[in-house]
């Protein structure tokens, strides 16, 4: 069933965890990046080893389709492969050609990254604040696909399981549809002491 639903946030960090908090968040993203371009590279060589051109061009239309099937799907699976980003790349802008996958296509985080972004979700540092902030735009279901993504799990497992002191902590804000209907208050998750 449709649900419309978006979720925003800030929570100060501790100081002396701020770093490895932001490490860890960053580590996560990288170690997902390295996946798609791993199931990518796999996509190019099962295609490219085929010696009729009529035999790559099926295969590659299958994989295509279960690409589109992945990315449309309302599912909410932990499925560690962003599939369509993988069939935008390596099918180009007109869809005719197929490219061999480049690293440069899946961005890494550095300690020098500020904001971390996917389809529906984003996570921006504060380094001044020691703040993290948390985004889902207004989607249908847009909480439930950000909060499997591997770098939402990480930071919300860090949350939950930080040591807070006394000036740290913040709260995340949910709403949907049928709150709004109802004029209900939105709910709160609160992290601190």
């Amino acid at each position: 069933m449709s649900c419309y639903e978006g979720e925003w946030g800030s929570i100060v960090i501790p100081s002396a965890q701020w770093a490895k908090f932001k490490k860890e968040i960053r580590n996560a993203w990288n170690a997902w990046q390295d996946e798609n371009y791993k199931q990518a590279m796999r996509m190019w060589t099962s295609i490219s080893q085929d010696e009729s051109d009529e035999t790559a061009r099926e295969k590659f239309d299958n994989i295509r389709h279960r690409a589109g099937e992945v990315s449309n799907r309302h599912s909410y699976h932990v499925d560690t492969v962003d599939w369509a980003a993988i069939r935008d790349h390596m099918l180009g802008r007109q869809c005719r050609n197929f490219y061999k996958p480049r690293k440069s296509w899946f961005n890494k985080a550095t300690n020098r990254t500020r904001r971390i972004s996917h389809s529906d979700w984003s996570i921006t540092f504060i380094n001044d604040k020691r703040e993290v902030r948390w985004y889902v735009g207004w989607n249908n279901h847009a909480i439930e696909r950000s909060r499997v993504h591997p770098t939402p799990c990480k930071m919300f497992y860090m949350l939950n399981h930080m040591a807070w002191t006394g000036k740290s902590g913040g709260t995340i804000t949910s709403d949907n549809e049928y709150n709004r209907d109802a004029y209900g208050t939105p709910t709160e998750e609160r992290y601190g002491k």
